[in-house]
């Protein structure tokens, strides 16, 4: 079927990643140059390979597989000689698939929040709040990797290679001091000596750098990202869920549990109260958000990590996360959609009805439609949004979706698919149980709210 093609262009961090990946398992690729300036990401052609009009898009035995952690965590699993930059063990996978997450939610979107800032931006509190959030998500590497090599442990990873590409490109615009970053700056300079590095990474990142300059501001070069991250823990009964399930994410995980049939226990974590911030739940997730799973002494976080360990760890079978490559990739890219879109333009809209501004609500209910119509792209002509059978994608994007309707709703009319795939996913048996009750409960809580 001849080589795999990427398609993309080498100034983005996301298409950086999948090079780096491509280089380091030794890949013999094609890469076919897509100018997001020239809109030829648009074009019908390049519609019908990505209808989420993005890059990178792989191209592989007449399939199409887009997002960068996608993709990199099938090309590891299909050509590889081994595992180690994806292993096969389930907690090492979770802890990588954590760190993909971090990127894809934090750090990513936090760089791309900092190229809005040029001559027609220039408010000083915007910018310094961005460079804030910046240092922040530095903050948070420098946890992940304590005392380790690398980000995962002390072996190259992928997690390494997705957050390298946008970590190189970011500190242009917000340097992490040496002093105040010494493991990550030290991680940096660990793999710039990487043989493949200036190929894969550098001179793509020098483009950037050039085009910054020049352009004084950058804008949608990029795309995708949103949610969290790590491990620690002390017990060895049943697996504990931390978090409440007025939560989306949590929601997501209570799906998948009783989805599989999971004895857990579930241990309510109020991060209004800051009981995320106390000494002990620090120790499980310096990260402190929710949902936290604790599981024979280890923790891991974000929703998307942690229903996958599970599926993989507790189910019967795999049809709820696929072995097969391709299959799993489509799912990877449905998850890392609902961190780096949906969810992201669920809280944005939230923040936007506090506006004083009703253009500012306008445009965050459009980005909204714009995500649902996304959906109904996915969907296509099959019951569910990675094929004909149920996933733990359609878990992740049911605990969003059936949130954000509250507030921007679906029309049937335009959105038929996506409302005949949420009519069958409330049909469910454990649905009330695992999401309709803390949907409940989180309408409740924005009512009292509103109310105040």
């Amino acid at each position: 079927m001849g080589k795999p093609i990427i398609y993309g262009t080498d100034g983005s961090p996301a298409v950086r990643a999948v090079l780096l990946t491509a280089h380091a398992i030794g890949l013999d690729y094609e890469f076919r140059e897509i100018s997001l300036q020239k809109n030829e990401h648009k074009t019908e052609e390049y519609l019908k390979k990505n209808p989420q009009h993005t890059i990178p898009t792989l191209e592989d035995d007449g399939k199409y597989i887009w997002d960068s952690h996608a993709i990199i965590t099938y090309l590891v699993g299909k050509y590889a000689k081994d595992d180690a930059l994806y292993p096969k063990d389930l907690y090492k996978r979770a802890v990588i698939d954590q760190r993909l997450h971090f990127e894809s939610s934090v750090l990513s979107p936090r760089m791309i929040r900092m190229f809005g800032f040029g001559p027609s931006n220039k408010d000083p509190q915007a910018l310094e709040s961005a460079k804030t959030a910046i240092v922040e998500a530095y903050e948070f590497l420098e946890k992940f990797i304590g005392s380790n090599q690398y980000f995962a442990g002390d072996s190259l990873t992928v997690a390494d290679l997705s957050i390298l590409a946008t970590f190189s490109t970011v500190i242009n615009f917000v340097p992490a001091e040496q002093g105040k970053f010494p493991q990550i700056s030290s991680w940096l300079d660990r793999l710039t000596k990487l043989p493949y590095y200036q190929k894969a990474n550098g001179e793509g990142l020098e483009k950037i750098k050039a085009f910054i300059k020049k352009m004084s501001s950058c804008f949608q070069l990029f795309r995708e990202h949103r949610r969290k991250v790590l491990h620690f823990g002390f017990n060895m009964g049943k697996p504990i869920i931390y978090g409440m399930d007025r939560g989306p994410t949590v929601r997501a995980v209570l799906l998948t549990a009783h989805a599989i049939g999971l004895d857990y226990e579930l241990h309510e974590i109020d991060p209004h109260k800051n009981e995320t911030k106390t000494e002990e739940f620090l120790k499980k997730n310096p990260q402190h958000t929710i949902p936290t799973l604790e599981d024979d002494g280890k923790c891991i976080w974000d929703s998307h990590a942690i229903s996958t360990y599970l599926v993989s760890k507790y189910a019967k079978d795999d049809s709820l996360y696929p072995k097969d490559l391709y299959k799993r990739a489509v799912v990877d890219q449905r998850l890392h959609f609902e961190s780096s879109v949906l969810s992201p333009r669920m809280f944005a809209f939230g923040a936007a009805r506090k506006s004083t501004d009703p253009q500012v609500l306008e445009n965050a209910r459009t980005s909204v439609l714009e995500a649902y119509d996304f959906l109904e792209k996915f969907l296509g002509g099959n019951e569910y949004l990675a094929g004909d059978s149920l996933t733990v994608a359609d878990f992740s994007i049911l605990a969003t979706f059936s949130t954000m309707i509250s507030f921007v709703p679906a029309e049937q009319e335009k959105f038929p698919g996506l409302c005949n795939w949420l009519n069958r996913l409330t049909q469910l048996p454990y649905y009330q149980k695992a999401n309709g009750d803390g949907l409940q409960r989180f309408m409740e809580h924005i009512k009292k709210l509103a109310s105040q």
